[in-house]
């Protein structure tokens, strides 16, 4: 469930190269200028202990949060052309402590002062099956004419990174202004807050926004927050009080356990034991990456996992001036990981692990002629980065030969497939066998594109 707020920041994103208020240069104002400066409209927040806000003042824009309990504040981000954080740079920094004069002269400004004298009442309106809860802050909602003005907020039950600058947030607050007799609706602000209460990103729309009508393509959250705002204050005083929950932040260094529901659609295959385990590959060949080819080894060691076909694997790769990765992972077949580690030479890591995993086919057969489809989400974090997306592969068994051809120390038969990804603008071909007595998919080709391809020979085997 994602605000509407972070579609828009899209588009804004592209059109204006970031999802920040709209206005021009960078960086903290001096006193002077603190002097005569307000906070924009619907940009006030109240988390917590703390008010954040924006500031205008000519073409300059600056966000802020003051402490409500202590005499001190700090620039979050600013804007221009580009955004800009503390660091300086385009992603995602923490946030600067200012002098204690301009945290004091921020502070004083009267929607400022009046949101950090006032008090919070956050309900619940609705948890969704993930555990995701939607809220409302009953002293926010204030009567505009016949309109109403609230601010809503979605709790998530972990902490995530949000593109394009890769700020952390496990809450996202939206503020409404709301029509009840004609059921429409307006985003006016929206901002991401991380597990500490700390907002990392946002965008102030003001009446950029035109209204929409409540129906049956508004979402659920919308929905139940709309209803409660437009209904009986008496109801609205008996909703339960939102309660704030301890958040995880995924660390890009470590492997994530694998998801339930992949580990049961995988039980759901009732796929034969394999008669020998792989306790070690190694393969070598030539790697091509935008015209550029590399001698690549890589080195694979497995692990039992108690689950049939899948097995826990640590892996390294090397190019010609050393070490280029180093891995560990929980994986399926050979096929893809279910969940993964990395740690890359550039100093970078990143993890990612599999959701709604999908297989069709004759997985337990696998005879000349069979398609196998598989199809996961495959949800990365990366060094600085987060990113999500839907892969199916498409995999036609084509021969059996005998597993000795691929090496003469494997034992059995090998079937030959070939395998397709949908939506792959290269058409790229990969070559797998399927080692039977073993039950491991081996990757030795992908076809000549002018992106990537590559080509490898096992050169060691280790069974038991």
């Amino acid at each position: 469930m994602n605000f509407t707020y972070i579609t828009a920041c899209v588009a804004l994103a592209m059109a204006v190269g970031g999802c920040a208020t709209r206005f021009a240069p960078v960086g903290p104002f001096d006193v002077a200028q603190l002097s005569a400066a307000r906070p924009i409209e619907h940009s006030v927040l109240r988390v917590g202990d703390e008010v954040s806000f924006a500031v205008q003042q000519g073409g300059v824009a600056a966000n802020y949060t003051v402490a409500c309990d202590k005499p001190q504040a700090w620039l979050l981000y600013s804007h221009a052309k580009t955004r800009r954080y503390p660091s300086g740079a385009g992603l995602f920094s923490p946030r600067q402590m200012v002098n204690q004069d301009i945290a004091l002269r921020l502070k004083a400004m009267p929607s400022v002062a009046s949101a950090c004298g006032g008090k919070t009442d956050w309900r619940e309106v609705r948890r969704d099956n993930t555990g995701t809860v939607a809220a409302i802050d009953l002293n926010s909602i204030e009567k505009i004419g016949s309109d109403l003005r609230f601010w809503a907020m979605l709790d998530y039950g972990r902490v995530a990174l949000d593109p394009p600058y890769q700020a952390p947030y496990g809450q996202k607050f939206e503020r409404f202004h709301l029509s009840c007799a004609k059921q429409r609706f307006t985003n006016t602000a929206g901002f991401d807050v991380d597990e500490k209460g700390r907002v990392t990103d946002g965008i102030v729309f003001g009446t950029l926004m035109p209204a929409e009508s409540i129906g049956p393509e508004t979402n659920d959250d919308y929905k139940a927050l709309f209803k409660t705002a437009c209904g009986d204050a008496a109801q609205m005083s008996r909703l339960p009080a939102f309660v704030t929950r301890d958040k995880r932040r995924d660390d890009p260094s470590t492997v994530r356990a694998p998801d339930p529901k992949a580990l049961e659609a995988i039980a759901q295959l009732k796929l034969p034991a394999a008669k020998k385990q792989l306790t070690r590959l190694v393969t070598s060949g030539p790697s091509t990456f935008e015209g550029k080819t590399k001698q690549i080894r890589e080195e694979y060691d497995f692990s039992p996992y108690p689950a049939a076909g899948i097995a826990n694997v640590k892996s390294q790769g090397f190019g010609p001036t050393g070490p280029s990765y180093s891995g560990k992972s929980v994986n399926f077949l050979g096929l893809f990981d279910l969940s993964s580690q990395t740690q890359y030479s550039s100093r970078s890591s990143g993890n990612a692990m599999a959701t709604d995993v999908v297989f069709t086919g004759e997985w337990a057969r696998m005879e000349p002629g069979d398609e196998l489809v598989y199809d996961h989400t495959s949800n990365n974090i990366d060094t600085g980065s987060s990113w999500t997306h839907r892969y199916v592969h498409r995999c036609k068994v084509i021969e059996r030969v005998a597993a000795s051809t691929l090496h003469p120390d494997l034992a059995g038969q090998a079937k030959r497939l070939e395998c397709r990804t949908d939506d792959d603008q290269y058409k790229r071909v990969d070559t797998r066998y399927f080692l039977e007595d073993y039950a491991y998919f081996l990757n030795t080709d992908t076809s000549k594109n002018p992106f990537y391809y590559s080509s490898s020979k096992i050169i060691e085997v280790g069974q038991r």
